[in-house]
């Protein structure tokens, strides 16, 4: 049986006892107020809720230089499949800050075209936020299916509307 790793809390101290040599992605003094892991969680609860609409849609609007364009879902074959996971591993293997920014850049921009058809230069032109969070949501969907239609979800999409 493998076991698993929990990633370093993000609000816990430099070496929180979880990685050697793990620094805090945010300072603890910022983090200390009462309301902060409140907070958090509501952020969470809002990407979970997101996450969830994304995986269940095959058609999505994002703007490309402010002009909306509709791209469809479709499978991705295990061979481009296989390429991301390349680069997955890459990116965790790399040691240099600019290499690990070019690995997920490359990773994202790879992804959008094996599941949304999104061009290098729709890529580039297009609000990354947005098309990070629907190809997150359907890489999720391939390796975990389509998530329960039981399931409420009440965040709206802004820069890329979503279509049923």
């Amino acid at each position: 049986m493998s076991s698993t790793t929990n990633p370093p809390d993000p609000i816990k101290s430099k070496n929180n006892g979880e990685q050697p040599g793990a620094t805090a992605l945010i300072d603890e003094t910022i983090t200390s107020g009462k309301n902060w892991r409140p907070f958090l969680q509501a952020l969470n609860d809002a990407q979970i809720s997101e996450t969830n609409e994304r995986m269940s849609l095959n058609q999505f609007i994002i703007e490309i230089d402010g002009v909306p364009k509709t791209f469809v879902r479709r499978k991705i074959r295990t061979r481009e499949y296989n390429e991301l996971e390349d680069i997955r591993a890459r990116h965790a293997e790399a040691t240099n800050p600019s290499d690990k920014r070019k690995l997920a850049s490359e990773q994202y921009r790879k992804a959008a075209s094996f599941y949304i058809g999104m061009t290098e230069e729709e890529f580039y032109a297009a609000d990354y936020e947005e098309v990070k969070r629907i190809v997150d949501a359907q890489n999720l969907r391939t390796n975990y299916g389509r998530p329960n239609p039981t399931i409420s979800t009440s965040s709206s999409t802004t820069a890329g509307q979503a279509l049923q």
